[in-house]
């Protein structure tokens, strides 16, 4: 898991960040990120798992 930092998908990890450039939630096919987050609302803050 990771906190999202940005609206760029930047995410907090162990010692740092990283910014994800393709996601793929389970089930489904993976997209670049910024067709992902044409499609999702992700608020700075939020916890990923």
């Amino acid at each position: 898991p990771g906190e999202v930092l940005d609206d760029r998908l930047t995410v907090a990890c162990g010692e740092g960040a990283v910014r994800l450039i393709e996601v793929q939630k389970a089930g489904s096919r993976a997209l670049a990120a910024e067709e992902f987050l044409r499609g999702v609302e992700l608020v700075k803050g939020v916890v990923l798992a």
